[in-house]
């Protein structure tokens, strides 16, 4: 038969498989920034491929940013998104209160396509996910612990994102969400003084659940728009009584001063 039949086989293009498995693992969120790659040989066996061929993937991803290498403790994906908003744009939102109306606004629509999406193309395997999330912040409202509510309410926006299966979508958001994890937009501590937490706050969430493990679309994205509808309200009226606050604390200051107190008392 001779060995004109078989042609060599480029192992550059096996890495380059190996990659784009790995690419489109973060694109689709099942790897997240920040999280830890199997090691070397676990990913070889799981891949049926050679160690030197995942050696030679990563590398090439490294070097193209999408993943990071700490000395002794693993290879990390790297937190590509952190890049979407420069610096001084994050600084200059979280210095003005316009754009805490304009982010929940933006939400409220962008939310909506994904719910919406989410509804009709959740997997058994993201319902699965939905629900675990969900029944894990009923039990955080109910104990009213607002630090783990504050994590799972991104976790479940972020869940139903990730149901919506459209790569864009999920990475867009996956960036905001980040922002207002790191407090940039408002204060989750304040809004939780003026209503947003506990049962009240879940059954909202709750809402948007039951839409989407239902299959309505349109239900779906009419609750996502109302949650954030609801949130800028509690915003509008927490940055109102904040600012009654200080107006009583500055004539209470004003009353206490010496100079007022010497004009009353001639």
């Amino acid at each position: 038969m001779g060995n004109t039949v078989f042609s060599r086989i480029d192992q550059r293009k096996v890495s380059a498989e190996v990659a784009r498995q790995i690419e489109e693992r973060i694109l689709e969120g099942a790897l997240r920034p920040g999280d830890r790659l199997p090691g070397e040989r676990e990913l070889a066996g799981t891949m049926e491929v050679s160690r030197p061929t995942v050696r030679e993937a990563i590398a090439e991803l490294i070097n193209r940013g999408l993943l990071t290498a700490r000395h002794g403790g693993g290879t990390f994906v790297a937190d590509i998104m952190g890049s979407m908003f420069s610096k001084p744009m994050v600084d200059l939102f979280s210095r003005h209160a316009r754009a805490t109306h304009d982010f929940l606004e933006y939400r409220g629509e962008i939310e909506a396509i994904a719910a919406r999406w989410a509804a009709k193309r959740a997997t058994d395997t993201d319902r699965k996910i939905l629900t675990r999330i969900i029944t894990e912040m009923e039990k955080a409202a109910r104990a009213d612990n607002r630090e783990v509510e504050a994590k799972l309410d991104v976790d479940l926006h972020m869940a139903i994102a990730e149901a919506s299966h459209n790569l864009m979508l999920i990475q867009t958001l996956r960036s905001v969400f980040t922002m207002l994890a790191e407090g940039v937009f408002y204060n989750r501590e304040l809004a939780a003084k003026y209503g947003a937490h506990g049962m009240y706050l879940f059954e909202k969430h709750k809402a948007i659940y039951d839409a989407v493990m239902s299959g309505d679309p349109g239900r779906a994205a009419q609750e996502a728009r109302g949650h954030m509808v609801y949130m800028e309200g509690v915003m509008r009226e927490a940055e109102m009584a904040e600012k009654h606050e200080r107006e009583a604390k500055r004539r209470l200051e004003l009353m206490e001063s010496p100079r007022t107190r010497r004009s009353r008392s001639s």
